[in-house]
Order: C-alpha cells, then sequence, then structure tokens
C-alpha cells in the first residue's frame, strides 16, 4: 500500500512540473509582461506626450493661428455688414445699422464660439507648460517612475476586477500626472500603498496553475487585449501631434511656420484695415442719405 502511495505521490509531483505546464506558464507571464509594457507605453502617450505636443503646438504655432483667424473672422464680419448695408441701399432703404450688426453677430456666432474654443486651448496649453516647467530632469523622472508604479497597480487592462476605490485612485493618478504635480502623485502612491493595492509581489503568479487548458486559454486573452493595444497605439502615433513630434521639435522648422503665419498676419491686417475704411465710408454715406431724406420730409 505504500509503495501504491508513493507511485501516487510521484505521479502528482511529475504532474505539477509537466514540462509544457511549466512552458506555458513562462509564456503567460511573458505575455502578461508584454501587456503591462504595452499599457503604460499607451498610458504615457495619451496622458503625457500627447497633452505635451499639444501645448508645444499651441504655444509655437497656435498663438499665430489665432491672430490670424480672429483677423479672417474681423474681416468676414466687414464684409457681411457691407453686404447687408448694400443691400438694403440698392432697394431705396435707409438701413438700420444696430439691427445689422446684430444680425451678423449671430451668423457669425459659430465661428466666434470656435475662437473663443481656440483661446481656450491656449490658456490651458500654457498653465500645462507652466506646470511642466516647474519640475528638474530629476523630479520629472520620479514623476514617471511612479506614475508607471501606480498604473501596474491600479489600470484597468491590468487589474479586470478591481473596485471602485481602485478606480478612484487610478483617476487621481492619471489627473495629477497630466497637472504634473509631483506631490499629489506621490500622495495616491502612499494611499495606494496604505490601502495594500500596490503589487509587492515576484510578478503576476502567486497562485500555482496546474491547468493546460487554462493556461492556453489565459494566452488567447493576452494575445486578444496585446494586438488590441497595439492598434490603439499605432493610432495614436501616427495622429495629430505624435505626427507633428520631429517638425515641433525642429527649431528651424518652427520659425519657418511662424515666418509665413506672420506674413499671411501682416497680409489680413492690412485687408481688415481696407475693410474698415470701407465700412466706415459706409456708415456716413448712410448718414447723409438719411440726414437728407429727413431733410426731405420736413420740407
Amino acid at each position: 500500500m505504500s509503495t501504491i502511495g508513493e507511485a501516487s505521490g510521484s505521479q502528482a509531483t511529475s504532474l505539477s512540473l509537466h514540462p509544457a505546464v511549466h512552458e506555458l506558464k513562462l509564456h503567460v507571464e511573458e505575455k502578461s509582461q508584454d501587456l503591462v509594457g504595452l499599457v503604460l507605453k499607451h498610458d504615457l502617450l495619451v496622458n503625457h506626450t500627447v497633452p505635451y505636443l499639444h501645448a508645444k503646438y499651441h504655444i509655437q504655432i497656435g498663438t499665430f493661428e489665432y491672430e490670424l483667424l480672429s483677423l479672417f473672422l474681423k474681416a468676414r464680419q466687414i464684409r457681411l455688414f457691407i453686404q447687408l448695408v448694400r443691400s438694403e441701399l440698392n432697394q431705396g432703404e435707409i438701413p438700420d445699422l444696430q439691427k445689422i450688426e446684430s444680425i451678423v453677430a449671430a451668423r457669425m456666432q459659430k465661428y466666434i464660439e470656435e475662437l473663443k474654443e481656440l483661446k481656450r486651448r491656449l490658456e490651458l496649453a500654457r498653465m500645462f507648460m507652466s506646470a511642466v516647467g516647474t519640475l528638474t530632469c530629476s523630479e520629472r523622472e520620479t514623476l514617471r517612475s511612479i506614475y508607471r508604479r501606480l498604473m501596474k497597480a491600479l489600470h484597468p487592462d491590468l487589474n479586470p476586477s478591481q473596485t471602485e476605490r481602485e478606480l478612484e485612485l487610478f483617476h487621481q493618478a492619471i489627473e495629477a500626472y497630466k497637472a504634473g504635480d509631483l506631490e499629489a502623485l506621490k500622495l495616491v502612491l502612499l494611499v495606494a500603498e496604505y490601502e495594500g493595492f500596490i503589487d509587492n509581489g515576484d510578478g503576476l503568479w502567486d497562485v500555482e496553475i496546474s491547468q493546460i487548458e487554462y493556461l492556453e486559454q489565459k494566452i488567447v486573452q493576452l494575445d486578444t487585449s496585446i494586438k488590441r493595444l497595439e492598434a490603439k497605439l499605432a493610432l495614436v502615433e501616427s495622429s495629430f501631434p505624435i505626427n507633428m513630434a520631429d517638425e515641433l521639435g525642429d527649431g528651424s522648422h518652427i520659425r519657418k511656420v511662424q515666418s509665413k503665419f506672420l506674413k499671411d498676419i501682416r497680409a489680413a491686417q492690412a485687408r481688415v484695415s481696407e475693410l474698415e475704411d470701407s465700412k466706415e465710408k459706409l456708415i456716413c454715406e448712410v448718414a447723409i442719405m438719411s440726414a437728407r431724406r429727413g431733410d426731405s420730409s420736413d420740407n
């Protein structure tokens, strides 16, 4: 009987150490680490690189775009005003200039709101760059290091059974990282450690896994997640502003772009000045016609 028992124990041991199981566990661990790397890379791109490049674009180029669009909008408003006034004059009417100004404002409202939104983005860009600029190189590296650690512990893609509290800390970490707030991020890390959400462990697999079918299914799931994240990364990396990263870092290119904008701005300013002169002359013309008509009615 003891021989049978020993044989059974030996068989169990050999099963738990089956080469296929060991190989699959290593494969799962490798895939898991690949997924962690992709998740962190995607989050760093979306929550740091993209906002940084957006801010850099707005500071270096967006300011000129805003000024040029402001002039285009002003020119468009004046042209519409002149068109409406002349239309009424051609019909023998004395235009109501205040009413026409209101019509122009209503028709241009959509473009005015777009310009306000661009101005808001410029202000946010300045705030973002100001926050980033207050950190030293060492502090920025600490910020990224803490963020990577928190994302590995709290990111939903890496923690399917995530609690509401973990999700709350996850969002707090993202906001602190976006704002470049190192102290706030340190506080999130401290809380996460205190509440036991940070993994101190030796890898992702603390439980012995001996079911080949389960491991194979896990590999399929990991492959699916990896492909999904690779597709998202490819989209982010090929889209604005990531696809302009080289240009935004090229001082010579930026100066050329700014020079072209300045040329266009000067031309737009000249055009607006001409239109303003035409508008003033037209307003004077309306005033004279109104006065003459008033004199005629008095006589």
